[in-house]
């Protein structure tokens, strides 16, 4: 896997990136879901890494969620963005 230095990316790589690890992130544990035993384990594990690359990219772009947002239940965060 490849390390990602995150100050010295554009924004049009950073987002190109974000892609590719969700895609990632997706295929593992579609992987995962089919596997069994210590396989399953592993693609667990690289579903994990790709998502956490995945998130470190969209704070990169998109700054860090705020707290407020952070402490909402799911019905909370579904109502506000309903509203």
């Amino acid at each position: 896997m490849q390390h990602i230095d995150l100050a010295t990316l554009t924004e049009a790589d950073a987002h190109a990136y974000l892609d590719q690890e969700c895609i990632a992130a997706t295929r593992a544990e579609l992987a995962a879901g089919l596997a069994t035993g210590a396989t399953r384990r592993r693609f667990m594990r690289y579903a994990a890494t790709h998502r956490a690359n995945a998130i470190a990219l969209s704070n990169h772009i998109y700054g860090e969620p705020s707290p407020d947002l952070l402490s909402m239940s799911d019905d909370e965060l579904l109502a506000a963005l309903e509203a």
